[in-house]
């Protein structure tokens, strides 16, 4: 028996907004126990000597899915001018506004003068570079000065990182659509890359992200092919089996990384192109939730201190940004995706 319907992708009647949403929650979560300065205590999963962390899961989770949901964008656009529109409207505007809010907001948080703190050079770079994706930008002047975290918003990086892979499938247009099976080789030759530069010689450049970046680029990649090879894959969960059979028989080798990355990835297109659909009524308010958690969860930890509740904490900072999700949502993204097709 079939478990997927692939004939709802595009549309609200599938549940990638679900997984989106709980994939913004599980950051939300680790990101409370981190800000209240008990990293170690939050719920984690063990696996072969080290946590699976919520945080790790949730991004896993957005990576695939962008992955596999952009491509299928990439196919539905016009031109690549049409699919990288597509791609601005969806990530900047609601970008643009998130900081502009942190900026404006700082001024009520800093330490500095509201003078001070509006002149400084930091407090405009910070929407300058964030907005932008330049580079990042996590301290406003001042602001959670009274924290050990000055940390605006740690979310941030995430979508850098997935703005260079949508570039990626841009450059990689001609393979996707006509040559795939080469496309499926460049996955074989970026991940035989991640093994030599991240587990054979145990390279993580900081400075570089390169950890990051072929970590969750394995899942965008992995998101990525699912679709391509859509009608080549069964997506069933007796498969799922079978893969977390192979990732178990593969711990302690080089290869454990990928077949977990494998199944993992699997597991997330099968629950979310199942037709047990849980649907959201297309308020796909993941975005704003992400985008907004962090500076709320500073803000609760610096006026409720560092020793409350971690899940009330978590409670308090959830519903506060599942509300300015739901405005992002309304009054920002929701409005700039009705432009996506002027541009041709």
């Amino acid at each position: 028996m079939r478990t997927t319907d692939f004939k709802n992708i595009g549309n609200d009647k599938n549940n990638f907004g679900l997984l989106r949403l709980l994939a913004a929650y599980f950051v939300l979560i680790s990101h409370s126990f981190a800000v209240l300065q008990i990293p170690d205590k939050q719920p984690a999963l063990w696996y072969n000597g080290k946590n699976i962390i919520f945080s790790g899961v949730g991004l896993s989770i957005f990576f695939t899915i962008s992955g596999f949901l952009v491509t299928q964008s990439l196919f539905a656009s016009d031109s690549l001018k049409q699919y990288l529109w597509k791609r601005l409207l969806r990530i900047i505007p609601a970008l643009i506004v998130a900081n502009l809010v942190c900026v404006i907001g700082g001024c009520l948080l800093t330490s500095l003068s509201i003078g001070d703190y509006f002149s400084a050079k930091e407090t405009w770079t910070y929407l300058l570079k964030n907005s932008t994706l330049i580079t990042n930008q996590f301290y406003l002047p001042g602001v959670f000065g009274n924290l050990k975290d000055h940390t605006v918003n740690a979310s941030l990086w995430t979508i850098l990182i997935e703005v260079e892979f949508y570039l990626v499938l841009c450059f990689s247009a001609y393979l996707i659509v006509i040559k795939k099976w080469l496309y499926l080789s460049c996955f074989v030759l970026f991940e035989a890359l991640r093994i030599y530069m991240t587990v054979l010689n145990n390279m993580h450049v900081k400075a570089l992200d390169l950890y990051a970046i072929f970590t969750f680029g394995t899942y965008f990649y992995l998101g990525s092919l699912f679709f391509i090879f859509k009608d080549n894959i069964r997506f069933k969960w007796f498969y799922a089996n079978i893969l977390m059979a192979i990732a178990l028989i593969t711990v302690y080798t080089f290869l454990e990384a990928i077949t977990i990355s494998i199944f993992f990835a699997y597991c997330f297109i099968i629950i979310g192109t199942s037709k047990a659909v849980i649907n959201l009524k297309g308020f796909d308010v993941s975005y704003g939730v992400y985008l907004c958690a962090f500076p709320i969860q500073q803000i609760v930890v610096s006026y409720f201190g560092y020793s409350m509740n971690a899940w009330l904490h978590v409670a308090i900072s959830a519903l506060f940004a599942t509300v300015l999700g739901f405005l992002s949502w309304i009054f920002v993204e929701k409005p700039f995706l009705k432009k996506k097709l002027i541009v041709r």
